[in-house]
């Protein structure tokens, strides 16, 4: 060791040969004031040793010319005395835990793990959990430190794909169909249905590919919430495993620590994947760190962490701990909101919890129990995440998004959470684009060009999604989602598509009408005053539509194409089937809300036919019977009032209307 190295040669030196360390004694590796012409040397008697500055050991290991490297070590210290050099304070001690004792602790057994661990817990006077706790994050970091963008094939197996399955995935990327393919993909996985939640989920995850911009991060979020034992986690699992782990970062459940302590680039083109969001759990509009920091995430592209730690020379100083984005976030929860500020960054969906869908579940975990159902092959999955790996991050401009800005804007006033919401439909167009770059052509600054039909494809996705974010609500009534995609509509041409009579539409109408959920308008949905209301009703030149929801325009509405009409050629071929089973009217939020209600009413959602008979029609789900026949009453006195015997449709209307209001109101009270 070099210590002992120079103590041997201060041995043998004599008063004339002290010259020869002058070197030493100006590098200070000598005290210059030591009278070395008083010292009796004894060969054995090594306690008479000059005194040697141990600070600058190392110093003179670069500066003493004289000395061979390799015979001088280092005076290593014993984790005890590392941990007794430790300030007394656990937080500025944190630092040097982990770069200099952690690393040594972990290398122990697990008995001498336990022993730091308290005698770490008495130095700090904390409890033994938070000791154990922080050696297990140290861990985790160095785990996910190990694993490198590319680690989950090696070498070797790289070398090993076979070159038609490379050759698949290119042809894959040409593919004009690849977004429903791939919907199709999952399916095989043994996810049945659900077709709107996977191309919402694989959306989310390919988001990752937009370039941080100049207000921050362009990804998306989503949150799949639904009750206990729905199939949340198993879609979202399905859906990764078409992607390599170049693509995500899954985590179970986390600290915000734990989060600042990942690699800088450790999350950066990666989707988060939190799966079953404990994090965000418990009081719906309380934050917490690890909210923040997935805020942060979101929105900024990245997050730092400022907190006090050491110098060389033991002084402190402000360090800093960032992490990378631009990263996307899916979670699944049994919750159906959770902090507000993050909600209000995320698209909800909810998975199917309707009985046919339970049945299909059923069904396809029996088939595969019993082997009938065929089993996927590993290379088809291979093809999928080579595919994935190969898309580039690159940026993408929409020509047309002006036109979608204009028409969206004509719903109405628009809310504050409208411009987080119409970021996300142009992330999403944008992020189609890129899943389709190959297929799409670049502008002169080698940005991607977006398509209408990367438009039409995001419509489909993400449209109910978006007017959730905007407080529209989901409307589980049938009839109701039927006005919305036929607004304008005359109730008579409802009445034809439903199958039911023009005064069960009428019935059904009117609660939705007081309540602001539909409205009158004419045949180019602008609304009618009130004074020529009566009048237009009486011309059928009164139509229903929906209100109260801002929604983004059809893409037939954004062209003016016949082309892209729901009938339409384009439209049909890229038409993603999400409205075949039950996808959309099943969604469910997974509270214990009844979801036959809209916002804080009590609506029910009316019968199937509702052509009367003896049950009547349900009006209100909290009046009582004699409410009810009162407001029947008060039903029929406005239609004598506004009966017109020159009127053939009023008088057809007015006759159906006494057979259905039969059963409520006493003969002489209603009009035959």
């Amino acid at each position: 060791m070099m210590y002992n190295h120079l103590a041997e040669d201060l041995y043998e030196i004599e008063d004339e040969n002290i010259n020869e360390f002058e070197g030493e004694i100006e590098d200070g590796i000598i005290d210059p004031s030591y009278d070395f012409s008083k010292i009796q040397l004894d060969d054995n008697d090594e306690s008479q040793a000059p005194e040697i500055i141990p600070e600058e050991l190392a110093k003179a290991q670069d500066t003493a010319e004289t000395k061979n490297p390799q015979d001088v070590a280092e005076n290593e210290k014993t984790i005890d005395e590392l941990i007794d050099e430790l300030p007394d304070n656990f937080p500025d001690a944190n630092s040097i835990l982990k770069s200099e004792i952690f690393p040594l602790i972990v290398e122990e057994d697990a008995g001498m793990q336990d022993y730091y661990t308290v005698v770490l817990q008495k130095k700090f006077s904390v409890g033994k959990q938070t000791i154990k706790e922080s050696i297990k994050a140290f861990k985790q970091e160095v785990a996910t430190a190990a694993i490198e963008p590319g680690d989950d094939l090696s070498e070797e197996d790289k070398e090993e794909i076979d070159p038609e399955i490379i050759e698949k995935a290119e042809q894959l990327s040409l593919n004009p169909d690849i977004f429903k393919n791939r919907i199709d993909m999952v399916n095989k996985l043994g996810i049945i249905n659900e077709k709107l939640n996977i191309g919402v989920l694989t959306l989310t995850m390919d988001s990752r590919l937009n370039p941080m911009g100049v207000k921050g991060a362009n990804v998306l979020a989503a949150k799949n919430t639904g009750k206990p034992g729905a199939g949340k986690t198993a879609t979202l699992m399905a859906v990764k495993e078409l992607y390599s782990k170049r693509c995500y970062h899954l985590i179970d459940n986390g600290s915000a620590k734990s989060i600042y302590n990942m690699k800088k680039d450790a999350l950066k083109h990666k989707t988060l994947i939190l799966n079953e969001a404990f994090s965000f759990e418990g009081n719906s509009s309380s934050d917490n760190e690890f909210t923040h920091i997935v805020r942060c995430l979101l929105s900024e592209g990245s997050v730092t962490y400022q907190y006090t730690s050491f110098d060389s020379d033991g002084n402190k100083i402000t360090a800093y701990q960032t992490v990378s984005g631009p990263t996307p976030l899916i979670t699944t929860s049994i919750y159906g909101s959770h902090e507000k500020q993050l909600d209000d960054r995320m698209f909800s969906i909810h998975p199917n919890i309707s009985s046919k869908q339970t049945s299909a579940v059923l069904d396809i975990e029996a088939q595969q129990a019993s082997g009938i159902l065929e089993t996927i092959d590993e290379k088809e999955i291979l093809m999928w995440r080579i595919f994935h790996d190969s898309l580039e991050v690159l940026d993408v401009v929409i020509p047309f998004a002006p036109e979608i800005q204009l028409l969206f804007d004509q719903g109405g006033d628009l809310p504050v959470a409208a411009r987080r919401a119409f970021k996300r439909v142009l992330v999403s167009i944008k992020t189609i684009s890129l899943l389709h770059q190959k297929q799409r052509l670049k502008d002169d600054q080698g940005r991607v060009i977006a398509d209408i039909s990367d438009y039409a494809l995001a419509y489909q996705l993400i449209d109910n999604a978006f007017r959730e974010s905007l407080g529209g609500g989901k409307f589980t009534d049938r009839r109701i989602q039927l006005v919305d995609k036929l607004s304008p509509v005359a109730p008579k041409d409802l009445a034809k598509v439903e199958g039911v009579s023009g005064a069960a539409i009428t019935g059904w109408s009117k609660n939705w009408l007081e309540n602001g959920v539909l409205t009158w308008c004419d045949d180019q949905g602008v609304g009618i005053k009130k004074k020529d209301l009566k009048k237009m009703k009486h011309s059928g030149k009164a139509y229903l539509k929906v209100v109260g929801v801002n929604r983004l325009p059809t893409p037939f509405e954004l062209t003016g194409d016949e082309k892209w009409d729901l009938d339409g050629e384009l439209y049909q071929m890229y038409d993603l089937g999400l409205d075949s089973g039950e996808d959309v009217l099943s969604h469910d939020s997974g509270d214990d809300v009844d979801l036959n209600t809209y916002d804080d009413s009590e609506m029910l959602e009316n019968s199937e036919d509702g052509d009367g008979g003896d049950d009547g029609i349900k009006v209100l789900n909290h009046r009582t019977n004699e409410e009810v026949m009162e407001m029947v009453r008060e039903s029929s006195r406005r239609q004598r009032e506004e009966f017109d015997p020159d009127n053939p449709d009023f008088v057809k209307f007015s006759e159906e209307m006494g057979e259905i209001l039969k059963p409520y109101v006493p003969r002489a009270n209603y009009v035959a």
